[in-house]
């Protein structure tokens, strides 16, 4: 994920997003008959660790970098972009609904883009 704020620091809003998302996640796995496979690992996960939890959906910590120049910037995006299809979800990386890469590749997507430098460049 690539992502600023001037009004939160990054760990606030990196944690806020796991514990929303992880709550979204363990409700929805625990409604849908389909997703019930995952609650057992997130039980292991939770189970490995030292706190009180009975869930474990996302890994410790977030490793941030500092985006200094426009190369880094799509050396990163592009890393994003290509995880799916590394994992062969998709064929291409505008192919996967969630990703930015459809927005960049012009297509409808779900997810609005801000970029708020006009100096970032398309590769």
């Amino acid at each position: 994920m690539i992502v600023q704020s001037r009004k939160q620091p990054l760990g606030a809003i990196i944690r806020d997003l796991k514990k929303y998302t992880a709550f979204r996640i363990i409700e929805i796995a625990e409604k849908e008959q389909k997703y019930n496979q995952y609650l057992s690992v997130f039980e292991e996960k939770a189970g490995a660790i030292k706190r009180n939890k009975y869930m474990k959906v996302w890994q410790d910590g977030f490793h941030p970098e500092i985006i200094f120049s426009n190369t880094f910037f799509f050396q990163k995006l592009n890393y994003i972009h290509n995880n799916p299809v590394v994992d062969r979800l998709v064929a291409k990386p505008e192919d996967y609904l969630l990703s930015s890469a459809r927005n960049y590749a012009g297509l409808d997507a779900p997810i609005e883009i801000v970029m708020e430098s006009q100096q970032l460049k398309r590769y």
